[in-house]
């Protein structure tokens, strides 16, 4: 049986000039007067909270466990539906997300077995009607040879205003099934994070 779990953190890269903090299963703040640079000199922008919460719609802010035995033949997670990720911005500051990205990533495999990140691929849609069979839509890997910790999934995902709540809907697919007895046993565990800016 493949298993894997899918570790979903709280973890906002806010950047400008940003101290940024990562945390579990609680609310990421940063703090900071940010500032952007003209030709004559520093612009003072903004002083404020970037503060933004991450969600998703099965456990909240808690990990989740996924079991690849759940799949069906198209070898998709979850079999139905989508994982939803929900960014709110909590703060005093506009903001606009530019990455939503693996990171953190752990294989653990028995000997003989094959890594298990680098046969996975996520997908990412802001449609909640999304077709996951759609020949157009962007499958990327959890990870790779040259990006093993983890990689860009999703980018350029718009603006997060202050009080809002930006949806994203992800779906990951298992694509080892040439070879599958090759990924036996082994497991993954990642977390995903949101890179989020303030909006100039």
């Amino acid at each position: 049986m493949k298993k894997m779990r899918l570790r979903k953190p709280v973890l906002v890269a806010a950047a400008a000039a940003a101290t940024t903090a990562a945390v579990w299963g609680v609310l990421m703040t940063t703090h900071a007067a940010f500032t952007a640079r003209t030709a004559t000199g520093p612009l003072a922008v903004a002083a404020g909270r970037l503060d933004v919460e991450l969600t998703t719609s099965r456990t909240g802010q808690n990990p989740i466990r996924v079991d690849l035995s759940e799949v069906g033949p198209d070898r998709m997670w979850p079999p139905d539906g989508a994982l939803t990720v929900s960014l709110r911005n909590t703060g005093t500051l506009d903001g606009v997300i530019s990455a939503l990205e693996t990171v953190e990533v752990v294989d653990d495999s028995p000997a003989g077995s094959a890594e298990l990140s680098r046969a996975l691929e996520i997908a990412v849609s802001t449609n909640p009607a999304q077709n996951w069979h759609d020949p157009a839509l962007t499958w990327e890997r959890v990870a790779g040879d040259a990006a093993p910790s983890g990689r860009v999934v999703a980018s350029e995902l718009g603006s997060l205003p202050v009080g809002e709540m930006r949806a994203f809907h992800v779906k990951l697919r298992f694509v080892g099934e040439d070879d599958a007895a090759s990924y036996a046993g082994a497991t993954t565990s990642f977390r995903l994070a949101a890179t989020v800016s303030q909006a100039l």
